[in-house]
């Protein structure tokens, strides 16, 4: 089964890791990544604190998350 989860991502936390452990034991999970001009719209013109590159290298180093 394919289990899709999207966000900002921006700052992680312990939620969004609990979330992510939860969802790939019910199949392959692929994470949508909200880019930039979409975290500002959503969060602020302050934010991203983290931009989208940093952003999906992160995610991509979680083991929950299938490439």
């Amino acid at each position: 089964m394919k289990v899709w989860i999207n966000g900002t991502f921006d700052i992680i936390h312990r939620g969004h890791l609990e979330l992510l452990k939860f969802a790939s034991q019910y199949g392959t999970l692929r994470v949508g990544i909200d880019d930039d001009k979409r975290v500002r719209e959503l969060k602020g013109n302050d934010r991203p604190i983290n931009n989208i590159n940093e952003r999906v290298a992160l995610m991509e180093s979680l083991k929950w998350i299938d490439s």
